[in-house]
């Protein structure tokens, strides 16, 4: 029995070998009888053009190359050129010369120079702001009461619109008042150019000095009182800030953001800032003698 099987193994395998060989065969002789559509030289003639195709463009690349690169020394023999001009310029005497020919009382915003070049944007967009710096940097070290009147002005008026920015209060007000309280700065109390009292909740630097006050029957009459003393002028102008943006002087600050320094000047009186009768004339005098609104943003066309 296994040698019959054996045998049926071995024709089987034999069975399949020849199907196999069939296969071949066939496959043989469809291979002898397939045509080629290309001789070598053909195939020859085709990779040499391929070859010069690639080369030309080999060389295309190389040409664009060199034009690129000698385009690119230009632009940095260009730009190096620009930069030592550029480094050669004087930013200060440019700022400088721009913002003393600029009309305060026309273009307090600096929008002239807002299509120039060559300034840092802090001094582009702002020149008269960034020209009240400079002022009162000039004048920080001096002594208040030996500035000339011409020199307070400067000196206040730049200081004030410096403080405008940040308060809102009008400089031609903080002018008006610092040149009333304090004489021109001659009768300062310290850096206290407004005459401001310490009240029961200050606990900087004070002064104790007499002063004269208006009954409400207008007699005049003499107090010793304590007076809020700092470190600076720009300092006490912006504490005097502070205190017209209270609630106390909320009509002041009205005012102001209406732009009406005369208002604001009525209103100060009214709420109590001075007990002379005459105050909110005084200091409308002031502001008209000196014609101080031309330190004053200028007024939104309605």
């Amino acid at each position: 029995m296994k040698l019959v099987a054996d045998v049926d193994s071995i024709m089987s395998n034999l069975n399949a070998l020849s199907a196999e060989v069939e296969e071949y065969q066939s496959a043989v002789n469809n291979f002898k009888g397939a045509s080629i559509d290309c001789s070598l030289e053909e195939v020859k003639s085709d990779i040499e053009s391929f070859k010069n195709s690639i080369s030309e463009d080999l060389n295309k690349l190389k040409t664009s190359s060199e034009d690129y690169k000698e385009l690119v020394d230009d632009c940095c023999t260009e730009y190096k050129a620009n930069e030592e001009k550029v480094q050669s310029i004087d930013i200060e005497k440019m700022a400088e010369i721009i913002t003393n020919n600029i009309d305060v009382t026309v273009d307090y915003q600096g929008n002239a120079a807002s299509s120039l070049t060559g300034l840092p944007s802090t001094q582009l967009i702002e020149p008269v702001i960034y020209k009240a710096k400079k002022t009162v940097e000039k004048y920080k070290d001096r002594n208040i009461a030996d500035l000339s009147n011409d020199e307070f002005l400067e000196y206040i008026g730049a200081a004030a619109q410096l403080d405008y920015q940040k308060s809102g209060i009008l400089p031609s007000v903080t002018m008006a008042q610092a040149i009333c309280e304090s004489a021109w700065g001659n009768s300062s109390i310290g850096n206290n150019l407004f005459g401001i009292k310490c009240g029961s909740g200050w606990t900087g630097k004070r002064v104790s000095c007499r002063t004269k006050e208006q009954s409400s029957g207008g007699r005049y009459y003499s107090i010793t009182a304590d007076f809020r003393d700092y470190d600076s002028v720009v300092e006490g102008i912006g504490d005097h800030s502070d205190l017209l943006n209270s609630d106390w002087y909320a009509s002041v600050r009205k005012a102001c953001d209406s732009n009406d320094a005369y208002e604001a000047c009525r209103q100060l009186k009214a709420c109590g800032y001075a007990t002379s009768h005459s105050y909110a004339n005084t200091l409308i005098s002031i502001i008209e003698d000196n014609d101080l609104t031309k330190y004053d943003p200028p007024k939104k066309e309605s």
